[in-house]
């Protein structure tokens, strides 16, 4: 593991990835699922105090692009990049990551969570929407 600065604050772990077992997708594949089970059976999560915002196969919209037929992305919050580190390289997720091992292909990015901006005061509480005006005045193409 290669010594990086740490960012302190809130990081997001971007996970990219392809199914590779056969035709199946996320949802069908017994070696996906097994590792899904392990992974939610180790209290990773809870341990490092990250939480899915998004965990799925396909999307529910594409604007521009093709999403792969067995791709799935997941996006999870941890309080630091520490903790998303110590989280992705933990002897316990190692262990739980071998079940994944020929059933999928993935690209795993960990960004820092950008600052929530002045405009979006009062329209958030927490990572619930409130207050949110019409969107009636825009003009649209689609």
């Amino acid at each position: 593991m290669s010594e990086v600065a740490l960012h302190d604050g809130p990081v997001l772990m971007i996970v990219q990835g392809t199914v590779t077992d056969g035709d199946h997708t996320l949802e069908t594949s017994p070696r996906m699922q097994e590792y899904l089970r392990q992974l939610f059976g180790s209290e990773m999560y809870p341990t490092t105090s990250g939480y899915y915002i998004y965990s799925g196969g396909q999307p529910i919209d594409i604007f521009e692009g093709e999403f792969p037929k067995t791709g799935f992305t997941v996006v999870a919050r941890f309080p630091s990049q520490d903790a998303a580190r110590t989280f992705w390289y933990s002897e316990m997720y190692q262990k739980v990551a071998e079940a994944r091992q020929g059933a999928c292909e993935v690209l795993v990015c960990v960004y820092p969570e950008t600052e929530v901006p002045d405009y979006m005061q009062g329209r958030l509480n927490g990572h619930e929407y409130v207050n949110v005006p019409s969107f009636d005045h825009v003009a649209r193409v689609d």
